[in-house]
């Protein structure tokens, strides 16, 4: 017998909110004001909103030189993102198919097999957003999850920028979106977040 996501979820808040009530009538007897029990159980996110709907990681952490963000480097193209990725200089797991971004950044490698330049994208750049989405929607993903770091660090305001690009895109496409922070060496994150 399986049980499903949605059943385990649903048990969960159930638990919750019950518990809520009980702290909740406890807590009424001893204060003069009694607690709503609407006020203790967390709203739970319905059916057909997220829950049971495919969603995929979106970093959007990709940034190229003269590509008017924030960070105006070769950001996680290079080792020396002060400089084009070129045979020497690179972090570059695997080649992106640039077929459906109008707008490209050469870098220093020699042209492709096909002759063409190699030019890769910006995900500062509005329509590496949109294509991204476009193709989220095309291939029923329906939900992304938008990965954030230390927004009072170096990366915040270009994550700053691409919550903007990915919210534009996300309803232009019909795509939910929320943020993810990875909080790894935050050190202050309590108290910054």
């Amino acid at each position: 017998m399986s049980i499903s996501r949605r059943a385990v979820i649903a048990s969960a808040l159930a638990g919750t909110a019950a518990a809520g009530g009980v702290l909740g009538s406890q807590q009424a007897g001893a204060a003069s004001a009694p607690r709503s029990r609407a006020a203790a159980a967390p709203a739970a996110s319905p059916p057909g909103d997220v829950v049971g709907k495919i969603s995929v990681g979106y970093q959007g952490w990709f940034a190229a030189k003269g590509d008017g963000s924030p960070i105006d480097r070769w950001w996680h193209w290079s080792q020396d993102s002060g400089q084009p990725p070129s045979l020497t200089n690179n972090t570059i797991k695997s080649w992106p198919d640039m077929r459906e971004y109008t707008r490209s950044f050469p870098t220093a490698y020699p042209n492709l097999n096909n002759g063409q330049p190699a030019a890769l994208f910006s995900s500062h750049d509005q329509q590496t957003v949109d294509t991204h989405f476009k193709w989220m929607r095309e291939n029923n993903c329906d939900t992304a999850a938008l990965q954030r770091f230390n927004p009072v660090g170096g990366e915040g305001p270009m994550r700053d920028a691409m919550a903007v690009k990915v919210r534009r895109s996300a309803e232009a496409n019909g795509r939910k979106f929320y943020i993810m922070y990875d909080v790894t060496d935050w050190r202050a994150m309590l108290s910054e977040i």
